[in-house]
């Protein structure tokens, strides 16, 4: 036997070995749309474990990059004493994952030069003209001290997108150190939005606006703008210009009765978790059924509807609006906004002006209705500048990643809101994208 044979001959089985492991790894994608499939497997069994511990009943979650769902699924139960699964198609309180779409549906309306974001407030509703800013001091002997100043400058509208406006949630307080709050009725849910945005104008700010970030109701006073704007009642005017366009047939302020067996049950901890140092909750439970009003409002159709909290969804509808935001500003062929409004949106426009952590996560700024990371340097999570977010008050999350073209959902159903649980979701997510470009 030649040289050239003997080598030819003994040269084949090493071929043969290795077309075959040719073979079997490209038979297997090693990524999905830049993620390692085995590595999105830590999602569930984060959650699982979660269920299983009664940290909360159940969730769904799903992540889509450039368009295409990677990972989706359900774990535990939407009721835990019938034990109804969850599934996908639950419905959830999403309470202030409400304000991203009243933001949208306003800034359909800007885009027809309805308004100009520093517009005052008061152009549309007289009753801001006269608002004053409350300051608490103590006197001598300790005693609580109320006094009231004209702002600096007017409340504009670009402070109600953005939580400037000193309209916080807490609200100011009476002579006494209680809630003027609810002394003017503005915690009452009996009126429209028309009357009660009166109430709220009766009460002075906490700061003057632009001067810090306050979360409260601002984006419920937009709610009555746009009913002002429009010339439609506010549900209405968000149905016609955002949810029926998108799809969101399962998006409102109230849930039929035909809908009923998919309505998820609101549960709250037994054991609240400490604050931690960045001024979010650590994980609490076990969980039991929530006594909170929500847990049944959502069966009829409120007189007040909330520009700031009063939506059920599901992780289905929630995705179209998200997608729209990540296609910048169209979805399956229609279009809600333009690019540059998407962009306005979600800049940073906080700037300088302070935030506590325990309103915005460390390291972000914020929008239009929304957070945005100022990269991972300030914000020490793996999201990218300009990555945005927002959340709810029952444990439901979104955010919107431009630079890597990747949207994320996770919804549970846990009031007061757990937002740990949101962050080692992202942790997880962006430890399987090893394809970021």
């Amino acid at each position: 036997m030649t040289d050239p044979v003997r080598r030819m001959l003994l040269a084949a089985p090493v071929a043969a070995l290795a077309w075959r492991s040719g073979v079997a790894e490209a038979a297997a994608p090693a990524t999905i749309e830049g993620f390692a499939p085995e590595r999105l497997k830590r999602i569930r069994t984060l959650l699982e474990k979660g269920a299983a511990e009664r940290r909360f009943a159940g969730a769904v979650w799903r992540v889509s990059r450039h368009g295409r769902t990677v990972t989706e699924g359900s774990v535990g139960f939407a009721d835990l004493e019938t034990q109804r699964p969850m599934a996908m198609d639950s419905i959830f309180r999403i309470f202030s994952m409400t304000k991203p779409i009243t933001v949208v549906t306003a800034l359909s309306l800007y885009e027809e030069g309805a308004f100009d974001l520093h517009d005052p407030v008061s152009k549309y509703i007289p009753e801001f003209a006269d608002v004053k800013v409350q300051t608490e001091t103590k006197d001598a002997s300790g005693a609580l001290k109320l006094t009231l100043s004209a702002p600096t400058r007017p409340l504009l509208v670009i402070d109600l997108m953005r939580h400037t406006g000193g309209i916080s949630y807490a609200g100011p307080k009476s002579a006494d150190g209680g809630s003027l709050y609810a002394q003017l009725g503005v915690t009452k849910t009996d009126a429209p939005l028309s009357e009660w945005v009166k109430r709220l104008a009766a009460a002075p700010l906490v700061r003057d606006p632009g001067t810090g970030f306050d979360y409260g109701f601002g984006l419920d006073v937009v709610g009555r703008l746009i009913e002002i704007w429009s010339g439609k009642a506010f549900d209405v005017a968000m149905r016609e210009r955002v949810l029926e366009p998108l799809g969101m047939s399962d998006t409102g302020f109230w849930t039929p009765a035909s809908k009923a067996g998919r309505m998820t049950t609101l549960y709250s901890p037994s054991t609240i978790a400490p604050t931690l140092p960045d001024g979010a909750r650590d994980i609490g439970g076990p969980v039991v059924r929530s006594v909170f009003a929500a847990q049944d409002a959502w069966k009829a159709d409120p007189a007040l509807k909330y520009g700031g909290a009063g939506l059920q969804s599901t992780l289905g509808d929630y995705a179209r609006f998200a997608e729209m935001l990540r296609n910048r500003g169209a979805y399956a062929g229609r279009r809600i906004l333009a690019p540059s409004t998407v962009g306005l949106m979600s800049s940073d426009l906080l700037g300088a002006i302070p935030a506590k952590p325990a309103d915005i996560w460390t390291g972000y700024g914020f929008g239009l209705g929304v957070e945005v990371s100022r990269g991972p340097e300030q914000a020490a999570t793996p999201l990218p500048a300009g990555a945005y977010d927002w959340g709810g008050a029952a444990s439901t999350w979104m955010w919107i990643d431009p630079k890597t073209d990747l949207t994320g959902h996770l919804m549970l159903q846990v009031f007061p809101s757990s937002p740990r649980w949101a962050q080692l979701y992202k942790q997880i997510v962006y430890g399987a994208l090893v394809e970021p470009g």
